[in-house]
C-alpha cells in the first residue's frame, strides 16, 4: 500500500513537471494554424507554388517538434498525443481539401484514388485508434515505419498539389507502408 502511494506520489510530480507551453508543444500548435491557413489559401486559388510552401512548412513543423523535444529534453504526455492528434488533423485536412479543390476544378478523375491511397495508413489505422481511445490504451510509440510513412505522404501530397503525372510512383509505396502501418496500429490496439 505505501508503495502504491510513493508511485502515485511519483506520477503526480512528474506530471506537474510537464510544461504545455514549450518550443516542441507550440511548433505543434502551429502545425494545427498552418493546417488550417493551407486549405483556406488552396480552396482560394492562390498559386500552386504559395500553397506548397506552406504545405511544406507545416510537414516540417512535424519533424521539428519532435527533434527538438527529444534534443531539448522537453518530451511530455500531452505533447506526444497532441502531436498524434494534429499530425491526424493535418492529414486528413489536407486530403479532404484536395478531393474538394479537384472536384471543384473537375479535376477528380484519378486523383481520388491517389489521394485515398496516401492515408491507407489513417484508414486502416481507424479501428485500433477507436480500440485505443474506448480501452484507455497509453498512446501508441512512433516507429520507424510511422516515420517513413508520414515523409513519404507529405511527398507524394506535393507531388499532386503540383499535379505532377509520375505522382503514381510516389503514391504506390506510400500506400504500401501505409497499410504497413495501420496493420502495426491494429496489432498494438489487439495486444
Amino acid at each position: 500500500m505505501m508503495a502504491r502511494k510513493k508511485e502515485d506520489a511519483k506520477e503526480i510530480e512528474k506530471r506537474e513537471k510537464e510544461v504545455f507551453l514549450n518550443i516542441p508543444n507550440l511548433l505543434t500548435l502551429l502545425r494545427l494554424v498552418l493546417t488550417f491557413i493551407f486549405v483556406y489559401m488552396l480552396l482560394m486559388n492562390f498559386h500552386k507554388m504559395s500553397v506548397l510552401i506552406i504545405f511544406i512548412i507545416t510537414a516540417l513543423t512535424d519533424w521539428f517538434d519532435g527533434f527538438l523535444a527529444r534534443r531539448l529534453n522537453k518530451k511530455t504526455k500531452i505533447g506526444a498525443k497532441m502531436d498524434q492528434i494534429v499530425d491526424r488533423i493535418f492529414t486528413i485536412s489536407v486530403i479532404i481539401a484536395l478531393i474538394v479543390y479537384f472536384s471543384l476544378h473537375n479535376k477528380l478523375d484519378t486523383r481520388l484514388l491517389l489521394l485515398l491511397l496516401i492515408v491507407s495508413r489513417e484508414i486502416i489505422s481507424l479501428p485500433g485508434i477507436l480500440i485505443v481511445l474506448v480501452s484507455g490504451k497509453s498512446l501508441y510509440r512512433v516507429n520507424y515505419l510511422g516515420k517513413i510513412t508520414t515523409f513519404m505522404q507529405a511527398i507524394a501530397i506535393g507531388a499532386i498539389i503540383l499535379q505532377l503525372t509520375w505522382a503514381i510512383y510516389l503514391v504506390i509505396p506510400t500506400a504500401v507502408l501505409g497499410v504497413l502501418a495501420g496493420i502495426d496500429y491494429i496489432r498494438y490496439s489487439l495486444k
